[in-house]
């Protein structure tokens, strides 16, 4: 037994264990991210609530930009870490009980002002929270798999993750479309949030991380943000892949005001709104699958391109949409379908970056990036701005420009991996 407790695992044999802990792990934070999601349910719970297209964009704002302010703060620390999985697992379920306070407050039926104040500190401390747990996974992540089955792994999640959740978007949609009262409808739904993501807490405490090198010493937050512009001076991809995902940013907070965009124009009913849900949910399970092929089949920065070409269409279409009338609800289904199919393309610049950013340096170019990450999170409000004052045509316009500029980013600035030099890695 000493012997057996002794042994250390070989990089294949981390590989095997987290690669199905991390499955467990995926399918069930996306079946519980489904119901608290500030670019879904929570912008139409906000927007059913108050009407208002701003709360909603704040909302979506807050989520961004406290996501990121924890990215940006512990990125540089990562390595100073000295005990990885049960940080996240510890940390990730604190975020968690936050959906379960506001499930307790809307069953006690506070009023409409409290709630909208409570609803927003849940977003905000939630999501700083994972923000402070991202980095730390992507490290963990890129660590512990082996690089040949990165895109496999992230495939797989979406794929059983997306099968799972589109189970779970039915008892969204039993919910939503029953005479359940509107607080106890939402107080349901956070509360079946808080117990899927809760759940998937547990497996980060069975990952196992062997051959973590502590750094006693980390890079302090102050001397990243002063050495950040000769770091991205120095490394001429970084800095163009620094500018592609912060465009990418600024399309995904267009793309994901679709679903607001089909509720306002087309004044659909809760039940109508969760065959919306389902239908995003089928898409990113299909995507999913899609883009992990393609990823491995293709390689990153082609599958960027691609998606980016998907992109444009989606907003081609939207555009004519929003300005005919009588638009069936058919056509609002296919479209938040393709946004679903769409929105795990993202994993194709997280392929890259694992491809491409050394582990040594990655603490600083996560925390760069964050940094950079933080003022773009205002996109999001200021799109419901434009939606309030102008529709929403605007919003996919910008769209078009981003997604156009991110392929064109892609095609003839960024390297491909294998071109990666040797002594930037």
């Amino acid at each position: 037994m000493k012997k057996e407790s002794n042994h250390i695992l070989s990089p294949q044999e981390v590989d095997k264990k987290n690669f199905e802990l991390s499955i467990i792990n995926g399918v069930t934070f996306r079946v519980g991210f489904e119901y608290v999601n500030a670019f879904t349910i929570i912008s139409v719970f906000i927007h059913s609530l108050t009407g208002s297209v701003q709360l909603v964009g704040l909302a979506q704002f807050i989520q961004t930009f406290f996501n990121q302010l924890g990215r940006f703060i512990n990125s540089p620390k990562i390595h100073a870490i000295h005990n990885q999985p049960d940080y996240l697992g510890k940390v990730s379920l604190i975020s968690r009980l936050m959906w379960l306070i506001l499930s307790i407050m809307l069953f006690l039926n506070v009023g409409t002002i409290l709630l909208i104040y409570a609803t927003m500190i849940t977003i905000a401390v939630s999501w700083f929270l994972n923000g402070l747990v991202w980095p730390v996974f992507e490290d963990h992540f890129a660590r512990t798999i082996l690089p040949r089955r990165i895109s496999e792994l992230l495939g797989y999640r979406e794929l059983f993750g997306g099968l799972a959740a589109f189970l779970g978007a039915y008892i969204l949609k039993w919910i939503l479309g029953s005479g359940v009262a509107f607080n106890n409808k939402y107080a349901i739904l956070f509360f079946v949030g808080f117990l899927f993501m809760a759940i998937s807490c547990f497996p980060f405490f069975a990952m196992k991380d062997p051959y973590h090198k502590v750094d006693e010493n980390p890079m302090s937050l102050l001397k990243v943000l002063r050495n950040a512009a000769n770091i991205i001076r120095k490394d001429s991809n970084y800095k163009w892949y620094l500018f592609m995902r912060s465009v990418w940013i600024v399309v995904d907070f267009a793309l994901l005001w679709t679903l607001i965009a089909v509720k306002s124009v087309g004044a659909l009913n809760d039940l109508m709104i969760s065959y919306m849900l389902i239908v995003q949910v089928v898409g990113r399970l299909g995507g999913g699958v899609f883009w992990g092929k393609i990823a491995k089949k293709w390689g990153s920065r082609t599958t960027i391109i691609i998606a980016q070409a998907i992109n444009i269409i989606i907003a081609v279409s939207m555009i004519i949409v929003l300005g005919t009338d009588g638009v069936s609800n058919i056509i609002y289904l296919i479209m938040n379908f393709v946004v679903g199919f769409s929105t795990p393309a993202i994993l194709a610049a997280f392929v890259y970056f694992s491809e491409t950013a050394p582990i040594r340096r990655r603490p600083r170019f996560m925390a760069i990036e964050s940094g950079i990450s933080l003022p773009l999170a205002f996109i999001s409000y200021l799109f419901g701005i434009i939606a309030d004052k102008s529709g929403f045509a605007p919003i996919y316009f910008i769209l078009i420009a981003g997604a156009a500029l991110i392929c064109a980013i892609a095609i003839f600035k960024l390297l491909k991996p294998s071109e990666i030099s040797s002594i930037v890695l």
